[in-house]
């Protein structure tokens, strides 16, 4: 059964184009790899800067198995150490019944 996830990445200072590319990087490669359904993917910022992307793994075990695969461990490594990642229930946008983002293209 697939998996909506909805991650979110925060630079730290400094460090936000970085993190604009990794996070421009890493649903193409989880694709890549067979991690994730040909579902359209999405990705918001929101007025802060922290990134919002919305995906769907193929299934839990394919979910699990990414943290075992060498390029999805060096993305997610090097993503570790340029942004926080606050839970989406900290975010202010998010208090409310309807939560809506900007999108990015």
């Amino acid at each position: 059964m697939p998996l909506l996830t909805i991650p979110t990445y925060k630079a730290k200072p400094g460090h936000e184009s970085a993190l604009e590319a990794l996070v421009r990087r890493h649903v193409p490669m989880l694709r890549e790899h067979g991690f994730l359904t040909d579902a359209d993917n999405h990705l918001a910022q929101t007025a802060d800067g922290t990134w919002i992307e919305v995906f769907e793994w193929k299934n839990e075990q394919l979910k699990d198995d990414a943290h075992q695969h060498p390029a999805v461990r060096e993305l997610w490594g090097a993503m570790m150490e340029i942004a926080e990642f606050p839970p989406l229930a900290s975010m202010e946008a998010c208090r409310g019944p309807f939560v809506s983002f900007p999108a990015v293209g």
